[in-house]
């Protein structure tokens, strides 16, 4: 993965779960034991929490279905974009909801979600993405940037911060 300028690259487990996302976006862990990341104006949210997979049998859903699964209702109607990116597998759907914004004191704003579910054998990756819809003009090219550089290791654990090459200058 190339960052590009003005990006940050999130770590998690040593490797195991990694992306680029906006640099002026805050990262925080949360107590229910997922990350949030949210831009400056939190106008949008991204929450991402990963798990080890245990072996799964010839039965296991793949990840559309489990998209489907874990949008419950709201995957009534809506597309699942499954994709493979080598050996990465994941989907992905988009749905609209409305939310109360107390910031600007609308009752009822359209907003969006998405909800991405990747793995690659090892690992599982949950993303949801939630934005207003008005904001989709550049909310929506961030979500792209962030699953364009989402990569799932396979549990070879880095020997320290220094192994990783996004934190070694080229050539090194």
């Amino acid at each position: 993965m190339k960052k590009r300028s003005g990006e940050k690259i999130l770590i998690l487990d040593r490797g195991n779960v990694e992306f680029a996302f906006p640099g002026d976006w805050s990262v925080k862990p949360d107590k229910a034991g997922f990350i949030k990341l949210e831009d400056a104006g939190e106008n949008c949210l991204l929450e991402v929490s990963y798990m080890r997979l245990p072996p799964l049998g010839p039965g296991a859903p793949d990840v559309a279905e489990r998209v489907r699964a874990a949008l419950g209702q709201r995957s009534t109607g809506a597309h699942v974009q499954p994709q493979d990116r080598g050996d990465l597998r994941f989907a992905w759907s988009d749905y609209a909801y409305a939310s109360d914004d107390p910031g600007r004191g609308i009752v009822n704003r359209p907003a969006r979600g998405r909800l991405l579910i990747a793995e690659n054998g090892l690992h599982q990756a949950l993303m949801t993405f939630y934005y207003w819809a008005d904001d989709a003009a550049w909310a929506v090219p961030a979500w792209e940037r962030i699953v364009a550089t989402l990569r799932l290791g396979f549990g070879e654990q880095l020997s320290g911060p220094q192994a990783h090459w996004a934190l070694r200058e080229p050539g090194e």
